[in-house]
């Protein structure tokens, strides 16, 4: 079970299980005022992590639906039409 973070060009691998890193990460994300997405491959543990993003108070952010896969379309599709 592993959720990605990311700030745009920029990856991260976190998992639920690291609090910390994921405090971390949201701070440099708050502090750069870039904008975050979030996806993963269990979509149903995304309220533990919900909680740490509005305790950080990141305020761009978003989440995508379909997880890993869409990520990949999403990356696919940005390619082919860039």
């Amino acid at each position: 079970m592993l959720r990605k973070l990311f700030m745009f060009k920029k990856e991260t691998k976190l998992t639920v299980f690291e609090p910390e890193k994921i405090i971390t990460f949201l701070n440099e994300v708050k502090s750069s005022g870039k904008t975050l997405m979030v996806y993963g491959s269990v979509e149903k543990q995304i309220e533990s992590l919900y909680r740490l993003i509005q305790t950080s108070g990141v305020k761009k952010w978003f989440y995508l639906e379909g997880g890993e896969v869409a990520y990949s379309q999403y990356m696919i599709q940005r390619h082919v039409t860039n």
